[in-house]
Formats: C-alpha cells, sequence, structure tokens
C-alpha cells in the first residue's frame, strides 16, 4: 500500500535526496544553469511511502486558482506501481481544500515525460524555450506547461 504524507520541515534534507535520486535519470537530458534549489515558504512537500520505504515526492504551491507542482519523482525501482498516481491524487486533495479548480506543471520535452503526464490526464497548453537549463545532448531545450482540472 501507498501512503503520502506532509513532509515536516526537519526532513527537508531528506526530501532533497529523494528527489535527487528519482531525477538522476532526466540530469542526463539537462542540468540546471543554476546549483540553488531555491523554496518558498508557500511550498509544500510530500513524501510517498511503501511498507515504511520512502519511494518518491512531490512539491507544490498554490498559485491563484492553479495548484503548481514544482517536482514530482519516484525512485527508479518503484516507478510503474502507481506512485506518481497516487502523489498527484494527494496534491489533487489539497488542490481541492485549497479551491484551487486546475493542477499545473512544467517539464522539459526532451526528457520524454509529456507522455507519462498525459497517461495521467494533462494536456500540454503552453511551450517555451528553456533558458535556465542546458544539455549536453541537445543545442536547445523546451519548457512544456501542462494542466488538467482538479476533481
Amino acid at each position: 500500500m501507498i501512503s503520502v504524507r506532509i513532509a515536516v520541515a526537519a526532513e527537508r534534507q531528506h526530501v532533497v535526496a529523494i528527489r535527487e535520486n528519482a531525477f538522476r535519470s532526466v540530469r542526463q537530458v539537462y542540468t540546471l544553469l543554476e546549483t540553488s534549489s531555491a523554496t518558498t515558504d508557500e511550498q509544500v512537500d510530500a513524501v510517498a511511502s511503501i511498507e515504511g520505504g520512502d519511494v518518491g515526492v512531490i512539491s507544490f504551491n498554490t498559485d491563484g486558482a492553479l495548484l503548481r507542482i514544482t517536482g514530482l519523482g519516484v525512485l527508479p525501482k518503484f516507478r510503474r506501481r502507481g506512485v506518481a498516481s497516487r502523489l498527484l491524487r494527494f496534491a489533487e486533495r489539497v488542490a481541492e481544500e485549497r479551491e484551487c479548480r486546475t493542477l499545473a506543471l512544467f517539464t522539459i520535452r526532451e526528457t520524454g515525460n509529456i507522455e507519462v503526464f498525459r497517461r495521467l490526464g494533462f494536456v500540454v497548453v503552453g511551450e517555451q524555450r528553456a533558458d535556465w537549463c542546458k544539455s549536453d545532448r541537445f543545442d536547445a531545450l523546451c519548457e512544456v506547461e501542462m494542466r488538467r482540472p482538479v476533481g
């Protein structure tokens, strides 16, 4: 069974470690230009666990009527087991509590994650050049905004 909990401040380093491990394959496609992992006071991190072991994380904040997902990662060994779906359902419940109507996120086209998010109900609403990251494999990267309604 997959359980999800809000991470407390003392777990910040643990959340970062899960995220870094989950994003390791994505980092083969692109890296951030700045090494800072800035967060805001409004950001919420939630951790997914299976049998007591933490296996995924979702980070989000509220932006008006949007619940903006700023990070979603699952450890490779636990992918395709419903962890990302469970994390998104958790975020959706928070969105309902905050009276948000839409879940929104950004992804990089070249990672191949657009199809993953489409399977999770998201649709592409915009694209632009991703100037905040670089790639050794691609001359340019495209940041894609995706959304899905809450509920």
